[in-house]
């Protein structure tokens, strides 16, 4: 009887242990964070890789831009900016000068280059220049080149200017 006892005493114990459990509660907490973020798009390119290209030629110089001294390729290039922060757009040269003439007795200088989005224009170099600035959202930006032309005219030549756009976050 006594062994009786201890099993009723037991259970008993198990029955209050597992009452007192259902009657506990956990609390989860989920929190995250989101990082700033910036992307660029280039529209009209191709990709290759990790890179994305547009080729932009520039216009054989007409009567008219000779007597302006500079030649003009409005929206040359569209940018798409994807943002949920304050980011900065940057462009510069990966190459030192517009090129040579064919018979190697003129280069063009890149300091002739100016990349302008809205009016505003930055002399391009081969360093990051400040193209454009904006908060979160998306937005589209049109780049206009313009490039001066020689006083004495632009030679035959193989002319062109590889530039890098960038984005960075604030």
């Amino acid at each position: 009887m006594h062994a009786r006892s201890f099993l009723l005493v037991a259970l008993a114990l198990t029955i209050s242990v597992t009452a007192a459990a259902s009657q506990s509660s956990a609390t989860t907490r989920v929190s995250w964070t989101v990082l700033p973020f910036a992307t660029l798009g280039l529209h009209g390119g191709g990709t290759a890789g990790d890179e994305v290209t547009a080729t932009t030629p520039l216009p054989t110089p007409g009567a008219a831009d000779l007597a302006r001294g500079y030649v003009e390729v409005p929206g040359a290039v569209g940018l798409t900016v994807r943002s949920n922060t304050a980011w900065t757009v940057l462009v510069e040269a990966l190459s030192p000068n517009l090129g040579t003439s064919d018979d190697g007795t003129f280069t063009w200088s890149l300091d002739a280059l100016q990349v302008g989005i809205g009016g505003r224009t930055v002399d391009v170099t081969t360093y990051p220049q400040v193209l454009a600035t904006g908060h979160g959202g998306q937005h589209e930006l049109t780049v206009d080149y313009r490039a001066e032309l020689p006083e004495d005219g632009l030679p035959d030549g193989d002319y062109e200017a590889v530039l890098l756009y960038t984005i960075t976050t604030q």
